[in-house]
């Protein structure tokens, strides 16, 4: 059961965004790259294992994704598995994070140099490759 997969799909579809999923092998390439570009090597995605840069703690986070000097298009969840999906603009991918429940989710830059882990606690990692 992919509910978090199931909410976004369904917001997209409301809100007429378009997006990229990224499936089945070039996801499995997606992820090792995040994994090996801004994860400390055997941790996996575990958040704990992110080669921070920066932390810090901001609920309106997603109100500010479109205004960051990074072009934020790529969003990465975890339910029962990965999801990732490819926004045409951040606009766009803000304009999801606004219809949606909040859940832990990562986000990629357009140039897959910057990443950004949104924790339940408010928690914002950033990293750079």
């Amino acid at each position: 059961m992919n509910y978090l997969q199931r909410e976004i799909e369904e917001e997209l579809l409301q809100n007429s965004i378009e997006v990229a999923r990224v499936l089945e092998a070039d996801l499995d390439d997606f992820l090792r790259y995040v994994e090996g570009s801004f994860y400390k090597s055997g941790g996996g995605m575990d958040p704990n294992y992110i080669r921070e840069a920066s932390c810090s703690y901001d609920a309106d986070f997603w109100k500010k994704v479109a205004c960051q000097k990074e072009r934020f298009v790529y969003l990465l969840v975890l339910d029962n598995e990965w999801h990732a999906w490819q926004f045409r603009t951040p606009e766009d991918l803000q304009l999801l994070l606004s219809e949606t429940t909040g859940f832990i989710y990562w986000l990629l830059d357009a140039t897959k140099k910057v990443l950004v882990f949104c924790g339940d606690s408010d928690e914002v990692v950033w990293s750079r490759a």
